[in-house]
């Protein structure tokens, strides 16, 4: 959903729509997978 996103540029109604996932969930799988990317790029493990 981060590629649907920042890559492709949709916004979360249309990711939502070609996920078939709702709006919520879209949300909260991007907020989480920053998160989680974040922790990569700075070296930390377990979060």
């Amino acid at each position: 959903m981060i590629k649907l996103k920042y890559l492709h540029d949709f916004d979360l109604e249309t990711i939502s729509q070609l996920t078939n996932t709702p709006i919520g969930t879209v949300k909260s799988r991007i907020y989480y997978g920053l998160k989680h990317l974040n922790q990569l790029a700075r070296g930390e493990q377990d979060g």
